[in-house]
């Protein structure tokens, strides 16, 4: 049986609307090729930025099929699916892409890309984005996760103990710290919980230099 995270409501944080929860939203910029520029220098990105559900990983698998290997996945997103999340990640890393917490912000001078701005990634989204072999967030950025089971009284023991099995297995696949999936599996309510850069990199979630 598919394990869903609680579905999330809108909200806005630090003035970052993460627009609709309906299944399939995505922004504009979903799944576009561009060029993520610094002061110095552009390189491309594959823009993620959308609701994550059970077509999510059919409709990325389909755009990233030409990729090559080590591409960067900028990446903006929420959603419910427990399941969907952990399959999107296997596939970011079996094609050994990097992933950066982040959306697209305004065209540099040149018009030849785009600066950053902060991005939103949360619950399903933040399980995906750990597929990445470099994972980045900054301090600009929000990143949380939920109960992998909040409040379900409609689960066996033994389906309740497959989600945490399956969770567990794919963040040691991922080298992310058992600390980490201990701090999930005790989390009990409904509510997002934000991790900072900080105790991200503590719990190996981020595993590339930082700001």
């Amino acid at each position: 049986m598919k394990i869903k995270f609680i579905l999330l409501f809108l909200m806005t944080i630090s003035g970052l609307s993460v627009a609709s929860t309906q299944d399939g939203a995505k922004l504009k910029d979903h799944l576009k090729m561009t060029q993520l520029c610094s002061r110095d220098a552009c390189t491309s990105v594959l823009v993620f930025d959308a609701h994550v559900y059970q077509p999510s990983p059919d409709e990325f698998i389909a755009k990233i099929k030409d990729l090559p290997v080590g591409t960067t996945i900028l990446m903006s997103g929420y959603g419910k699916d427990v399941t969907s999340g952990i399959r999107l990640g296997e596939i970011i890393r079996s094609k050994q892409f990097k992933t950066i917490v982040g959306r697209l912000g305004d065209e540099n001078l040149d018009r030849t890309g785009y600066f950053k701005r902060p991005g939103v990634c949360l619950s399903a989204c933040a399980l995906a984005f750990m597929g990445g072999t470099t994972r980045q967030f900054g301090s600009d950025d929000q990143f949380g996760v939920t109960a992998i089971v909040p409040n379900r009284t409609d689960l066996t023991e033994k389906e309740l103990q497959l989600a945490f099995t399956n969770t567990e297995k794919y963040l040691s696949k991922m080298n992310v710290q058992p600390t980490f999936f201990n701090f999930l599996k005790g989390l009990k309510d409904a509510k997002i919980h934000m991790i900072d850069v900080k105790s991200a990199t503590a719990y190996g979630i981020i595993n590339t230099a930082s700001k």
